[in-house]
């Protein structure tokens, strides 16, 4: 008697996206995703932070949701980065100061965005 080979896992890479530094240069911000691990678990991805000073690393966010376009505002205060799953889209926004967070719904995936001092936000959809 013959068995079928299963395939439990297809890939094992971290893959590196979307760097971004923060204005002063303290932090760098960059995407990890690691998908498909294993074919029963759901993807896993993370933003982290990087303290330049120090050399130490802190995930910020993680979630099962795609991440991408890591941005600091301009000022500093300010953290953003588009969130996604299933062609929904939405910008976080996270005040670094108070640690609060908020979502807004993308009307198209996000091609880009940027923050503009003293502007309101610039957002290319598509």
């Amino acid at each position: 008697m013959s068995q079928e080979p299963a395939i439990e896992s297809i890939l094992d890479v971290n893959v590196i996206s979307g760097k971004d530094a923060s204005s002063d240069g303290k932090f760098f911000s960059y995407v990890v995703s690691r998908a498909y691990t294993e074919f029963k678990k759901p993807p896993e991805n993370k933003i982290i932070f990087r303290n330049n000073e120090t050399g130490t690393e802190e995930v910020v966010v993680q979630s099962e949701h795609q991440l991408s376009l890591p941005k600091f505002s301009p000022d500093g205060g300010f953290f953003s980065y588009i969130k996604s799953k299933d062609n929904i889209y939405h910008m976080c926004i996270r005040n670094l100061g108070s640690k609060t967070e908020f979502e807004i719904k993308c009307p198209e995936s996000v091609i880009d965005y940027d923050h503009l001092s003293r502007k309101p936000m610039t957002l290319v959809a598509g």
